[in-house]
């Protein structure tokens, strides 16, 4: 057979080459091309392969990104935390404060009791089934009153706040 030096290829394969450049390069020759695409002609001639060292540069960028981003997470992460520390603090200081004006409220009532100056008039009489007490104290109503009398009945206690 003649044909031993003939290419079953068909006509549309080119050969390849190592360097993308001379490729394409080569593509452009065998291609029939407009005058109208000669800026995109241009623009795939200068394509080039990167460099190793652009290759390792523009993966340590990537790395760099990468650890700002796991930087910037933790960080927001450690502000979280940190709110919410606040918030706790916030609401302890806050019970903290109405427990102060409760027992402050406290304290002021009772000593507006002490302050006060206080005579009662009290009725004392003797009836068949026991005594009976009868008074007036100023500013108060029997509802701020308590009366109590000790186990031996011999001391009557009457306690009250205004």
């Amino acid at each position: 057979n003649g044909n031993d030096n003939v290419s079953n290829k068909p006509d549309t394969e080119m050969e390849t080459s190592d360097d993308p450049v001379d490729s394409i390069s080569d593509a452009l020759d065998k291609v029939n091309i407009n005058s109208d695409n000669t800026e995109d002609i241009e623009d795939i001639e200068t394509v080039e392969q990167q460099s190793p060292e652009e290759q390792e540069k523009e993966d340590t960028e990537e790395l760099e990104r990468q650890k700002e981003l796991k930087r910037k997470e933790e960080e927001r992460e450690q502000q979280k935390k940190e709110a919410e520390q606040r918030r706790r603090l916030l609401e302890r200081a806050e019970k903290k404060k109405q427990m102060e004006e409760q027992e402050n409220s406290e304290k002021e009532r009772i000593n507006k009791w002490k302050r006060l100056k206080c005579e009662p008039r009290i009725d004392v009489s003797e009836r068949a089934d026991g005594f009976l007490i009868t008074g007036y104290l100023s500013k108060m109503s029997k509802d701020d009153l308590e009366v109590k009398v000790d186990e031996n009945n011999l001391t009557l206690t009457i306690n009250g706040f205004i």
